[in-house]
């Protein structure tokens, strides 16, 4: 057997943990109501930001003081990974991109506060 075919069946990388993902457009869900949706991009490692979301001022701290299943038990395992990029830049355009496809409940603070933000393609 050649190792080429080897390597079809058997990959010799070890999976990167989520917590440790950097580089990434994410999505936290409410474990109670499944429209208490977030998205956001995070180019350091997902543990870290999911941590500054719980100590911060963020639309997600604001969802935990009214949420006790989610503050009791509030981590990565409640952030799902919709893209991963090398190219940081495109992280914002795939944000933006994301957050129209879903419009998630708790990223509307963005609107209601006047923000905008302009997209320059070219």
């Amino acid at each position: 057997v050649c190792s080429s075919d080897l390597q079809n069946y058997f990959s010799l990388k070890a999976s990167t943990p989520k917590a440790l993902l950097s580089k990434v457009i994410y999505k936290f869900c409410c474990q109670v109501d499944p429209e208490a949706t977030y998205i956001g991009k995070t180019k350091r490692h997902l543990d870290k930001r999911v941590k500054e979301h719980q100590q911060t001022n963020s639309s997600i701290r604001d969802h935990l003081l009214i949420c006790s299943p989610c503050s009791n038990e509030f981590n990565v395992k409640h952030f799902t990974i919709l893209h991963k990029s090398k190219d940081i830049g495109t992280l914002s355009i795939l944000e933006a991109l994301f957050i129209k496809e879903y419009n998630p409940s708790l990223n509307r603070q963005l609107s209601s506060h006047g923000t905008c933000v302009d997209l320059s393609v070219f």
